[in-house]
């Protein structure tokens, strides 16, 4: 009607003001939004390292060490002062065939492999972790299994086969025959392998493609793959170490691993201490963000608050003629909350699909260079309602606290003022 019609003249007669405050409050909503998409990716990130992370507070791995060094090591390195517990594993590579895996399945993994063979027999890397018998066993029992089915020399196996950039795994619950063969022709081996959706430790292989399958075995059934010869005959062997003082524990086992004289390459890595820095480095930047972003958008809404109230109190002669030729309190009521709804859709308009556009690039730029390209968006829609709401509370308030004070004067002293 004609209290909004009255509001959009308004609005063209003050083009510059009105486009100072629509920039003012979308910068605002984008500041907030976007701040907060980067914080969640980055607590996003945290929680997907955490839950793929390390088992472990140190981990030593080695190639070309042989089991006899590997072991007398391991036995010394166990004792350090500050380890509560410890464990090592070894990391063969077979290459092995299968004819029992699903045709779907096959479709799928083929597509993703670039793979243009055919037939129901498919060649494929098993990643192989041999651990300590206690451990492995505790895992069965966490699954559920019979331990009976996966003990002795024709013992099951278990098989993850998983999509590592989807973050999905296959065939689980399924029970197939596969065949170890060695690298470049000779002994072959048969397993019997169960397909679960996880592994119990982490591996010591490095440059892992997407799609992998990583067979599960007793440290005891190792010496039944002795003739299977494994892919470039070396296997990765590892240990891992848990400890209350991941630094000083550390520095102990280099001390010890020096004293023992090694020579074959080996590294440390201190997982605990990464898993802090990560921690802590993501609380500096969410402390940053929040403070960055709260001065910003202060900055914004006094911008905001200063235009708003200064193009009221330069209409109170409008204002006051208005109420001179019979502009009631409720028609002047509904001439201010239009013009707050104005201002609050414009803003909308521009200020969410900017955001939404500018939190997806923040959080497609952190996944590609953290290289987790199966996260999930997790888009801040705590943020964008705190904005949809934050921008109509302070244009209104603005209003309220602008018009209230124009009400407060004497309408012949407004036009007098004015005119002179």
């Amino acid at each position: 009607g004609l209290e909004g019609a009255l509001a959009l003249k308004n609005f063209k007669r003050n083009k510059k003001r009105y486009r100072g405050v629509i920039l003012s409050l979308t910068f605002s909503v984008v500041l907030t939004v976007c701040g907060s998409a980067f914080n969640t990716t980055l607590k996003t990130l945290l929680k997907e390292y955490t839950a793929e992370g390390a088992d472990g507070d140190i981990s030593f791995v080695t190639t070309n060490m042989s089991d006899e060094e590997f072991e007398g090591l391991y036995e010394k390195l166990c004792r350090t002062e500050g380890v509560t517990r410890s464990t090592w594993h070894a990391n063969p590579v077979y290459s092995a065939v299968t004819e029992e895996l699903p045709e779907d399945f096959l479709t799928l993994y083929r597509e993703a492999m670039q793979d243009d063979s055919a037939g129901s027999v498919q060649e494929l890397l098993l990643y192989t972790q041999f651990i300590e018998d206690d451990i492995f066993y505790e895992f069965i029992d966490t699954l559920g299994f019979f331990r009976e089915e996966y003990e002795g020399p024709d013992g099951k196996v278990l098989i993850c086969a998983a999509d590592t950039g989807a973050h999905e795994t296959y065939c689980t619950g399924s029970t197939m025959n596969i065949t170890l063969r060695s690298d470049g022709g000779g002994q072959e081996k048969t397993v019997r392998g169960t397909f679960v959706d996880s592994y119990p430790l982490d591996t010591t292989f490095e440059g892992l493609p997407d799609w992998i399958f990583v067979m599960t075995a007793p440290m005891g059934m190792r010496a039944q793959f002795a003739e299977v010869e494994p892919v470039g005959g070396d296997v990765r062997k590892g240990m891992l170490f848990w400890t209350d003082t991941p630094s000083q524990t550390m520095a102990g086992l280099q001390d010890s691993v020096m004293e023992q004289g090694i020579l074959a390459d080996y590294m440390f890595y201190n997982l605990a201490s990464a898993f802090d820095l990560f921690r802590n480095a993501n609380f500096v930047i969410s402390v940053f963000m929040y403070v960055f972003v709260f001065m910003i958008s202060l900055i914004a809404v006094a911008n905001v608050f200063n235009t708003i109230s200064t193009n009221i109190r330069l209409r109170r002669r409008e204002l006051a003629m208005l109420r001179s030729v019979g502009m009631s309190d409720r028609s002047f009521n509904r001439m201010m909350r239009f013009e707050c709804i104005f201002y609050g859709l414009r803003t909308l308009m521009y200020g969410v699909p900017l955001s939404v556009i500018l939190s997806f690039l923040i959080y497609r730029v952190l996944v590609s260079v953290e290289e987790m390209e199966g996260m999930h968006f997790p888009f801040p829609w705590g943020a964008l309602a705190f904005s949809v709401l934050g921008v109509f509370g302070i244009v209104f308030i603005t209003m309220v606290y602008a018009t209230g004070r124009i009400r407060k004067e004497n309408i012949i002293d407004a036009l007098r003022d004015e005119l002179a």
